[in-house]
C-alpha cells in the first residue's frame, strides 16, 4: 500500500466522523493530511512525507492539552 493510499483512507476515516475527534483536532488533522498528499503529487519524498504525518499525528496527541 502507498502512502497516497493510507492517506487517502485516513482521510475518509477522519472526515466522515468513524473516528471520535473534537472539531479543532479534525481540521488540524484533514489540513496536514492535505498538504502531505499536495508534496507526494509534486514529487517530495514518500520517506519524508511519512515522518511528516507521523509528525501531524504526535502533535495532534498534544493538541487538546496544549488548548486548555
Amino acid at each position: 500500500m502507498a502512502l497516497c493510499d493510507i492517506i487517502r483512507e485516513l482521510f475518509e476515516r477522519i472526515s466522515v466522523q468513524s473516528i471520535q475527534l473534537p472539531p479543532s483536532l479534525r481540521v488540524f488533522l484533514i489540513s496536514k493530511l492535505a498538504d502531505i498528499e499536495h508534496k507526494l503529487a509534486v514529487g517530495a519524498s514518500e520517506a519524508m512525507q511519512l515522518a511528516a504525518l507521523t509528525g501531524a499525528f504526535q502533535i495532534a496527541r498534544s493538541l487538546p492539552e496544549m488548548m486548555k
